[in-house]
């Protein structure tokens, strides 16, 4: 079980044994105005089946959308302080967000690839702030732009997305999985996260890609 306060439990390609398919529910679709809640209906150290929250952070200028900020990851840490919170920072200069975020309480931030000029040097600090640190493509964006990153093991993670970010509902991209096959086949103690609308034939196709995170776009267990 992962716990924030131990990061023995935490994902890590160098002990490949913590390595194995994960469920993190978006509170992205949850009812905010009853968020805590919807929260501790998934959450296994709550009680719930999942073991992580995914946070998803929208500044309206990467993407069209705004959702969350720092103040609700520090709501979410007072009141989960054990709760694997992973934050999806989908927002321009996401190196002016990595201290605050930190602060917050974050225990994963990913940023994108494709928002940054020296992905290098956000990803030395975000590891530094003591978060592990995730990166991100979009769709259109190939597996390439992030082999330096993992090969210097400067990430914990690569997110694919099957859907363009910024909005939740869209329709899964069948076409991102050969970048998923193609990240495994050649980093197989990579954590690969797949971020998009999930249905059980979805499911099944990743349970033969080991060591894969999955992002349903519904928070609650209730509502998969």
């Amino acid at each position: 079980m992962f716990d924030h306060q131990d990061r023995g439990t935490w994902l890590s390609a160098d002990r490949p044994d913590t390595l194995r398919p994960i469920i993190a529910p978006s509170i992205l679709a949850s009812d905010f105005a009853r968020l805590l809640d919807e929260c501790k209906d998934v959450l296994s150290v709550e009680g719930g089946a999942s073991e992580w929250l995914h946070v998803d952070v929208m500044d309206g200028h990467f993407v069209p959308n705004i959702s969350i900020g720092m103040c609700v990851v520090e709501a979410l840490r007072k009141h989960l302080q054990h709760a694997f919170l992973d934050v999806h920072c989908m927002v321009t200069h996401p190196d002016r967000w990595v201290d605050e975020m930190a602060k917050a309480g974050a225990s994963q931030m990913t940023f994108h690839v494709e928002a940054v000029e020296c992905p290098k040097a956000v990803a030395r600090h975000i590891r530094a702030a003591g978060m592990q640190c995730g990166v991100a493509l979009k769709p259109k964006t190939p597996a390439s732009a992030v082999r330096e990153l993992i090969e210097e093991k400067l990430v914990d993670m690569v997110l694919v997305m099957t859907v363009e970010p910024g909005f939740g509902g869209q329709s899964f991209m069948h076409d991102m999985m050969p970048k998923v096959a193609e990240l495994r086949r050649a980093y197989p103690h990579l954590n690969i996260q797949v971020d998009g609308v999930w249905v059980k034939r979805q499911l099944m196709r990743l349970q033969k890609q080991e060591r894969t995170s999955l992002w349903p776009e519904r928070p609650s267990s209730r509502r998969l």
